[in-house]
Formats: C-alpha cells, structure tokens, sequence
C-alpha cells in the first residue's frame, strides 16, 4: 500500500526500490524516503502593468519565498545525512511518502480494535484522526507490533517548502506538539523511550538558548560585552558542524553555512519548540 502528499513529488524508481526492501526484509513496516525542498513557490507578474508598490511587494515576496526554501532544503539535507548515516534507520515515515506492508496494515487494524493500539476513529481505520501528527503516530503504532521502519537512501522525492514565515510557524508548531502529544499518548515504552528523550534534550536547548540570549543582551546593555577565547573555540565547533552537515550540496553551499547566517533561522525554529511546548502543557486549542 502507498501513500503519498499531493505536494510531493518522488525521484526515478522509488515505488521499486521500496517494493523491494519491503519484499526482502521481512521486519519492515513501511518504506518511507528523504527529501529535498521544491524550487520555492513564486508570484507571477500580471499582464496589466504594475504599479511601483505592487511590483517591490512581488519581488520582495519572492526573494523571501526563495531563501525559506533555501533554508527548509539546507535542513532537509541535514536529515537526509543523518539517516543515510544510520544506514536508513529513521524516526518516523513520513507522510511526504511511504510504502506499507499490507499484512501490517491488517495487524494494525486489529489492534486499533482489541486495545493493544490507540483506538484512532474507532472503526479499525490506520490513520488516528484525532492527533496533529498523523505520520508520527502511525510510525509508533507499526514499531509498537514489532515492525521497523526504513528510509533508504535510494528512495527520495521532493516536496514543496514553506513560501511564508508564518505558513512555516504553523507547520513546525503542530509538527512539535504533535510528536510531543504522541509520545504522551503512548506513555513510556521501549519504542517511545528514545523520543521521549530527544524530547528532553530539545526542551534543554529551548532554555539554554534562552538564557544565552538574554545574557547576550545584557551584557550588551550594561556593556561588559567582550569576547572570550573558550566562546569562540565554541564557535568554530559549530562552524566546522554546519560546513559538514550539508556536503551533499557541494562545497559552496558548505562555505556559505559556515559562516553561521542559519542561526536567526534556529532560533526560529527554537521558538516554535517553545510554543509548542507551552500549548501541549497549557492543553490549549489543536489547529492545523
């Protein structure tokens, strides 16, 4: 069984590739993929002509639709990387593709009924309607009876990246409290285990963050800011990090990243982190 967004789009060969591995290892679940981000969604110029404002509002547009592409694409190979390097070996099978085992499909339908699953609509349907993270959910349920998951580096595609600030915020938002919210809903076990932990050291790096932000400003503010030689040996550990996390897109792109500028892009995506957090604590209202 297959199943991909309507935003993606999948490389040569991947519906074989994935039949394949599901056809030679038995223990796999599903066959999800790596991704990379498609050419950012741009604003076409009208045939009327185009008033001053209208046209710097387009172009502007544009250029800031394109570096969030490059920035969703720059992380998307950072990941791709890591899996590659776990030989495969993934978290979850995203919804941007995935092929499934049907006698897992089954299995799992069964369970979702005889309570050894949550019980997601009630009727025995895969997906549990009632969770943000869809894909993150079915990923625990399919590990939870026994099966594992792959995304082998012969299985990729393309989807679409985030054209706006906020369309991104919203995006990383439910994906946080959406995976956090999982891993609350099925408790502690030997599969949640890791992620209830990844959750940690996530949270840890929402508040040191914070606490080196804000004593960056202060120090700033009451002028006692200097640079001190431990910091800057730091920094150039991160430097070599970002140089070499994105190989896969040539040594150009691996200078650029090294002189740090995705750091406002982080602390975006620590914010998100935080947010979440506080609505899952908060139990606030779910959107997508």
């Amino acid at each position: 069984m297959f199943v991909q967004d309507a935003d993606s789009a999948l490389d040569a060969h991947f519906l074989e590739n994935a039949a394949g591995y599901l056809t030679r290892h038995d223990h796999l679940g599903a066959v999800g993929g790596t991704f990379r981000a498609q050419p950012a969604v741009q604003r076409e110029r009208t045939r009327r002509a185009e008033a001053p404002a209208e046209r710097w509002s387009r172009l502007t547009w544009n250029a800031n639709s394109r570096f969030l592409q490059h920035l969703q694409d720059n992380e998307y190979a950072r990941y791709a990387r890591d899996v590659r390097r776990l030989d495969g070996k993934c978290l979850v099978v995203t919804g941007t593709a995935a092929m499934f085992r049907a006698t897992m499909l089954q299995d799992l339908s069964r369970a979702r009924l005889d309570g050894r699953l949550p019980e997601g609509d009630g009727r025995g349907g895969i997906y549990d309607p009632r969770v943000l993270t869809e894909d993150n959910e079915l990923s625990f349920a399919i590990m939870h009876l026994g099966y594992e998951l792959l995304a082998p580096p012969s299985c990729t595609l393309t989807t679409e990246a985030m054209s706006t600030w906020r369309e991104l915020w919203q995006q990383r938002l439910r994906w946080k409290r959406g995976a956090v919210e999982n891993c609350v809903q099925y408790g502690i076990t030997r599969v949640t285990r890791p992620y209830w932990g990844r959750q940690l050291l996530t949270m840890l790096g929402v508040v040191i963050t914070a606490l080196y932000l804000a004593d960056v400003a202060l120090t700033i503010t009451l002028g006692h800011f200097m640079l001190q030689p431990i910091w800057l040996g730091i920094t150039a550990i991160f430097c070599v990090e970002r140089f070499v996390t994105v190989r896969d897109k040539g040594i150009r792109q691996q200078l650029l990243s090294a002189t740090m500028y995705e750091l406002p892009f982080d602390f975006f995506l620590q914010a998100t982190h935080a947010k979440a957090y506080a609505d899952a604590i908060a139990r606030t209202e779910r959107t997508w």
